[in-house]
């Protein structure tokens, strides 16, 4: 009997990305997730052990975010494709949630600090 060796299809592909990649990003009350480099570690991993291409990458990613997390995703894809006519790369989307979501504090001076003060009084 002959084993069917067949490829996966796209949506098996999809399932196995989201039976593995167990990990959401969320924001609650607008504090950055903490495990955002873990879930980019886990999304990158799953993506390359389900052999997924970009756009599917892209798909799957969907399922990972929650709230306020999808609904940026979201925002950001529409104004990408509208300025590139394309989808953009996985790098290009973990590198626009770094931006939003690794360290959304900047540190400022103490100086800073009393400008803001001073104005407010």
């Amino acid at each position: 009997m002959v084993a069917n060796l067949s490829k996966p299809s796209q949506r098996e592909l999809l399932q196995a990305f989201a039976d593995l990649t167990k990990i959401r990003l969320n924001v609650v009350d607008n504090t950055a997730p903490l495990n955002f480099y873990d879930w980019v570690d886990t999304v990158k991993q799953n993506v390359q052990l389900c052999e997924l291409n970009n756009e599917n990458a892209i798909v799957a990613l969907r399922g990972t975010l929650i709230g306020a997390c999808s609904t940026n995703f979201y925002s950001y894809l529409s104004a990408y494709r509208k300025v590139h006519s394309k989808e953009p790369s996985l790098e290009e989307v973990f590198k626009h949630f770094e931006s939003q979501y690794a360290n959304p504090l900047t540190p400022v001076s103490y100086t800073h600090l009393r400008a803001h003060e001073t104005l407010a009084n």
